[in-house]
């Protein structure tokens, strides 16, 4: 017998092979694990035997796994998985790095690193096409060189990245880092590098690139010559990260990173009130009729973000019965990052007014003669937390309506959905679904005022809503607000005795488990476990086992006549 495998992951990627179990005929059946696409690849390893071999990891996209047996002794075989670490070495002249599983949600706990390589005395210019992280927590470090030893040029997060940078060698070195908690969709970054044309946008000026201004801030100082220096400062309610000046060095680089302006972030450290009577109320507006958060009950609540609508100021409410009372609350507060909106573009046939995305900035558009300016309906949302308007919220929607909005938020999350305003009119009507399609289970339908003072809780990490309005009357609409949650899961599922799992999506609602047998072994049951969705958590089928086959052979002591 002669099996081959190809494993091809994404052109940026390595595939790391490890061996989870291992028996093949010693000297006769072997597996050999190759370097590439073709036959004579370079072998990373051959083994036979029941010795377990140690991981390997290929240096390119491609590996190549090979399967030769004899025809005589069989054996249980071997379970080989593969995974691809994220980072690389690229030397071509051109291409692309995207963040781990783009352009979905990338992991936490990453350290990614990629070294990118040009010919000797050929500059690299990256330009950032889509960049989006948790701010302050999961950073992209660019550096001018082949080491982490190597100069700084940057050190980014959030949204605030600068259009392109260019190295001053025929290497950069860039390190993504995440922490434990939230993720987001990353980054997709182009590389190119040319001896002629780069060298040129150094030279020609003997200036630096524009550095930017802070998202929400103002830069003192346009001259960017070697040696010259440039200030930043922050819009009210807002306080810079660093007030040193940049400075434009020999190398062409900026002596620091561009600082940002900062708002408030508070994190719980210990919450116990009484439910429902005591509770906690955050508002940034002024108003405790509709707070940004309301905090009740014995469940740490998430870190808080305010400033996110445009106000720069956060007060705290707390409310107490006098009956039980409890161990309270201990909160603290820090600065952190406002990111800005992405820009919207331009609709066809108009024009706009205003070129700021920032927290508070506002945009107006305006529509040629003979064209009639109209909102986009629905909308399709990927984030921990945001808004979703109705079509041309503040004022009234119009008729003849049907829109679609879709939520997904990180896998193991769930989503939380609540209205600030609501207000429909009779016969115009909001299904909310509890997935990403309609066919998913229908958590509610809201007409009129109803979704007031609801709280929706989603069981995976999608929701799915649709706003159809009827040919009569209209009114304001709605802002709804949703956040993410951890959800809960289902208890692990085991693993059939003389069985293993092929694969396993995480126990979270709606994923699934998939198990096969060792060789010998036959599997009875069902082979595929699914987490149900709903209100409670639990596979859809019990476990599967592992029965060993019935030989073919008759036993040499049977009876003879």
């Amino acid at each position: 017998m002669h099996c081959v495998w190809l494993i091809i992951a994404k052109p940026e990627s390595r595939i790391h092979l490890a061996f989870n179990d291992f028996d093949v005929e010693p000297q006769f059946d072997f597996v050999s694990v190759k370097d590439g696409l073709n036959p004579e690849s370079p072998v990373l390893g051959t083994f036979s035997g029941n010795k377990i071999p140690s991981p390997l990891t290929s240096s390119d996209h491609v590996s190549r796994l090979e399967f030769l047996t004899d025809h005589s002794t069989a054996a249980r075989g071997f379970n080989i998985t593969f995974t691809t670490p994220c980072g690389g070495h690229l030397t071509a002249p051109t291409g692309m790095i995207l963040s781990p599983g783009w352009p979905g949600f990338y992991k936490d706990s990453l350290n990614c690193v990629w070294v990118i390589e040009a010919q000797p005395g050929y500059p690299i210019k990256i330009t950032f096409d889509r960049f989006k992280t948790e701010v302050n927590y999961d950073t992209l470090e660019v550096r001018d060189g082949k080491s982490y030893s190597s100069p700084l040029i940057g050190l980014y997060h959030g949204t605030q990245v600068p259009q392109f940078l260019i190295s001053t060698s025929n290497y950069i070195y860039l390190l993504f880092s995440t922490d434990k908690s939230h993720s987001d969709v990353g980054f997709q970054i182009r590389f190119e590098s040319s001896l002629i044309t780069f060298s040129a946008v150094k030279l020609q000026s003997d200036s630096c690139l524009d550095p930017g201004i802070p998202v929400n801030g103002q830069r003192n100082g346009n001259l960017l010559y070697i040696g010259s220096s440039v200030t930043f400062s922050c819009d009210p309610g807002y306080t810079l990260s660093d007030d040193k000046a940049l400075v434009c060095e020999p190398n062409y680089q900026w002596s620091r990173a561009l600082p940002s302006c900062e708002g408030i972030q508070f994190t719980f450290h210990t919450f116990h009130l009484e439910s429902p009577h005591d509770y906690l109320l955050i508002t940034e507006n002024g108003s405790f009729a509709h707070p940004l958060k309301r905090l009740t009950g014995s469940n740490l609540p998430s870190s808080v973000s305010a400033g996110l609508f445009g106000n720069y100021t956060t007060e705290i409410r707390f409310i107490s019965d006098f009956s039980m009372s409890y161990e309270g609350f201990n909160i603290t507060f820090t600065e952190h990052d406002l990111e800005p909106c992405d820009d919207p573009g331009t609709p066809l046939f108009s024009s706009r007014s205003g070129d700021q995305f920032g927290v508070g900035d506002t945009l107006t558009f305006s529509c040629f003669p003979g064209y009639r300016l109209e909102a986009e309906c629905g909308a399709s949302v990927t984030g921990n937390e945001g808004i979703l308007l109705s079509p041309n919220y503040p004022a009234n929607y119009s008729n003849n309506h049907e829109c679609i909005y879709s939520i997904q938020t990180q896998p193991g999350k769930g989503i939380q959905l609540k209205s600030r305003t609501f207000r429909l009119q009779e016969g115009d009507i909001l299904k909310i679904f509890d997935g990403k399609d309609s066919s998913s289970r229908l958590l509610g339908t809201f007409s009129g005022s109803e979704m007031l003072d609801i709280i929706l809780n989603s069981t995976s990490n999608s929701l799915w809503l649709e706003f159809i309005t009827n040919a009569e009357n209209t009114s304001k609409g709605f802002e709804l607000l949703f956040s993410s949650f951890e959800l809960i899961k289902c208890e692990d599922p085991g693993t059939p005795q003389f069985g293993y799992k092929i694969q396993d999506e995480g126990h979270f609602a709606g994923t699934t488990v998939v198990f096969d047998c060792n060789p010998g072994y036959t599997l009875r049951g069902h082979s595929m476990l699914t987490c149900l969705t709903g209100d409670r958590r639990a596979w859809d089928n019990m476990l599967p086992s592992c029965v060993g086959k019935k030989s073919d052979f008759n036993s040499p002591f049977s009876e003879s006549g």
